[in-house]
């Protein structure tokens, strides 16, 4: 069979006795985590002890019974859901790989199950061994969603033990081979931290495509709104001189090629200020990081990936009655990170006031922050607001450009709040006991030179490693005398100081990854930044207040112990309704 290494990765060791049996070296095997321990019974109760290389046919029957019982039982098991999905899933994959017939032609057919279109190597195995038939009448969606589901989720354990050095094909059919793959699949973080692993890329939940914006729409539209901003109501054609300056001291001008001009002119194009506003929110919203989830989806969640059955928690941007934007995780466990907006014209994006709580559908958000986010895009594109006729909704916000092609606009619904976990802010966790003025050149400095090394030490603690959990790595900010000192041993060994004007003092610990996407966005906004930043010390949050051209941010960052977010700072929402049959009012294009 052949091996899934390169030839310079040497394989973990495996014995092998006189009569075929095979176990993992015990010196390399990783500590049980307790999760695993305290339900060894699961193991020990329900997979067959096993231990031969090369099952028989009627072996591999007794472990198909056996993971079709754990199945059965694993729905009332409580708390202890996860571990047994786990085994039942280890038990499959070797199943699987023990096959002679690994697309497991017997269950497929006339009379039997349709047979799965994915081309996943591990898809007929579990429609198979899962009893999920994808032509079923009335579970047939469903069930394929679960068969894709496991086969992403094979996919990524394979990747998992390559990473591990650890051969599937050296695995014998026994307790063992269970009990560390178990292991393995804890340390990742779940089924769906394995399937994460391999669709995360290819998502198009994660990665939507943005639209392709044709080259000369696109000159000329950006042509048109330079010469508008330039000539500002007067008849004035601008023009581009290019002068040669002689050693005499004399100036001889020079013809400007007209493509040049085009060019010159091109980039002195503004952005609409309402798509500069809107997108500058997304940008900001950023600083939420999502989080992945043991909850299997559901009809209405929201981004609804169709590859996996699990929900991710995304931010949720929401505008209220006093015009404030906030966005956050969506029950979240723990804590979130929170961003709220001020716009300077608070109607600026939606073009009129909002009467109760407003949602932005999230799974269209996604698609238009793709093509609004980069600066090189955002000037074509204009944003409006339309009328709907979804009994959810009070309004459809409009992304569109004349560049694009297709030239189809992309629309996300604007929704009455609904449902539970939405995040507001307790103002009385937000009182400072240490304050720093930063400005916005020196905070700029710093999160430049920062940003790097952080995300490398991010991307290192979220590697999956044998016997320990994956904690993310974090990162203190002490309030000095002279300004603030971020410290992570991850990052660098010393600490990192932020000059600025200081009251008070006092230290906070926050994760990496969240003052890390705190930096990209500043960074990102940086240009439009006009004021001084101030970074606060509340109770158990970290706050950073700012202004921009088009509005005012304060982005709270909650403490963290060891990788767990406080939930202090944060409160439920307390919606404020919609009137009855009351809709956001259409607007015009800024």
């Amino acid at each position: 069979m052949n091996s899934f290494y390169p030839n310079d990765v040497a394989p973990r060791d495996i014995n092998v006795d006189a009569e075929g049996s095979a176990a993992l070296d015990d010196t390399a095997a990783p500590s049980l985590p307790a999760g695993i321990a305290a339900n060894l019974d699961l193991l020990t109760d329900h997979v067959p002890e096993g231990g031969i290389a090369a099952p028989t046919e009627a072996e591999r029957a007794t472990w198909t019974k056996a993971l079709t019982k754990i199945g059965d039982i694993k729905e009332a098991l409580g708390l202890r859901t996860r571990v047994a999905g786990w085994t039942e899933f280890a038990m499959g994959a070797l199943l699987y790989w023990h096959s002679p017939d690994k697309g497991f032609s017997h269950a497929f057919g006339q009379g039997k199950f349709t047979k799965p279109g994915s081309n996943r190597a591990f898809a007929c195995a579990a429609s198979a061994l899962y009893g999920l038939d994808v032509g079923d009448a009335d579970h047939g969606t469903a069930n394929s969603k679960r068969v894709n589901s496991k086969a992403t989720q094979f996919d990524g354990l394979l990747k998992l033990l390559r990473d591990q050095e650890i051969r599937i094909e050296d695995m014998p059919l026994n307790r063992d081979s269970v009990q560390l793959l178990v292991s393995l699949i804890e340390d990742a973080g779940g089924l769906n931290a394995l399937e994460r692993l391999m669709d995360r890329d290819k998502d198009p939940d994660w990665a939507p495509e943005p639209l392709e914006l044709d080259p000369k729409r696109k000159s000329a539209i950006l042509q048109a709104r330079a010469l508008s901003a330039l000539q500002n109501g007067s008849d004035v054609i601008p023009r581009l001189v290019f002068v040669h300056k002689k050693e005499d001291g004399t100036e001889q001008e020079l013809p400007v090629p007209d493509n040049i001009v085009s060019l010159a002119v091109a980039a002195q194009a503004p952005t609409p200020p309402r798509t500069q506003a809107f997108a500058e929110l997304l940008v900001m919203g950023g600083c939420v990081l999502p989080e992945p989830t043991d909850e299997r989806k559901t009809k209405a969640s929201d981004p609804n990936d169709g590859h996996t059955e699990w929900r991710i928690d995304e931010r949720q941007v929401v505008w209220d009655p006093d015009q404030r934007i906030i966005q956050g995780l969506l029950k979240a466990k723990g804590g979130t990170v929170v961003v709220e907006c001020w716009n300077h014209e608070p109607i600026i994006i939606l073009g009129a006031r909002v009467e109760g709580d407003t949602r932005l559908y999230t799974e269209m958000r996604k698609r238009i922050e793709v093509n609004i986010l980069a600066r090189e895009r955002r000037s074509v594109f204009d944003v409006d607001v339309e009328a709907t006729e979804k009994k959810s909704g009070v309004g459809m916000l409009k992304v569109s450009s004349g560049a694009a092609n297709p030239s189809k606009p992309i629309r996300a619904l604007l929704q009455r709040l609904t449902g539970e976990g939405f995040v507001d802010v307790d103002p009385n966790r937000l009182k400072a006991s240490a304050q720093c003025v930063i400005s916005r050149g020196v905070l700029h400095g710093f999160a430049s030179a920062y940003i790097d090394k952080a995300d490398k030490a991010v991307r290192n603690a979220s590697k999956p490693r044998s016997g320990t959990a994956q904690v993310p790595p974090g990162s203190t900010v002490e309030f000095g005398s002279d300004g603030i000192n971020v410290r992570s041993a991850m990052v660098d060994a010393d600490k990192k100081p932020v000059a600025g004007k200081m009251q008070g003092d006092g230290s906070i610990s926050v994760r990496l990854d969240d003052l890390t996407a705190f930096l990209k966005a500043f960074i990102a906004v940086y240009p439009e930044v006009n004021t001084e930043v101030m970074c606060s010390l509340g109770d158990r949050v970290l706050i950073w207040e700012f202004g921009t051209t088009s509005a005012r941010y304060r982005v709270l960052i909650p403490q963290a112990n060891r990788g767990a977010r406080s939930d202090g700072f944060t409160t439920p929402l307390v919606r404020r309704e919609w009137p009855e049959s009351v809709v956001l009012k259409t607007s015009v294009t800024a």
